[in-house]
């Protein structure tokens, strides 16, 4: 997935096998942009999430200062409780 000015540009992955109908209904209706718009909360302005960010962490803060403008891809997921704990474990178990 990336987001440029010109908009949202991502890929979706079907099954291979007929009947092609998930790719059918996505393609009539567009069906996985919501999904992506949700789970990565791409309706939520981040300015003021990174002035409050800012106010918090000062080691946030300075990374702001020096390279502000390279900071857009900072998200906070939607991703439900089990799938984060499932996540941080993963990550941390090696």
């Amino acid at each position: 997935m990336v987001v440029t000015e010109n908009g949202l540009h991502y890929r979706a992955m079907y099954n291979s096998q007929l009947p092609h109908t998930r790719l059918i209904q996505d393609l009539t209706e567009d069906t996985t942009l919501p999904i992506l718009r949700d789970y990565f909360q791409l309706d939520v302005p981040l300015v003021p999430l990174y002035a409050q960010w800012a106010q918090s962490d000062a080691h946030f803060a300075k990374k702001l200062a020096l390279r502000g403008d390279e900071l857009q891809g900072i998200r906070v997921l939607n991703q439900p409780p089990w799938e984060t704990l499932i996540r941080y474990t993963a990550q941390h178990s090696f």
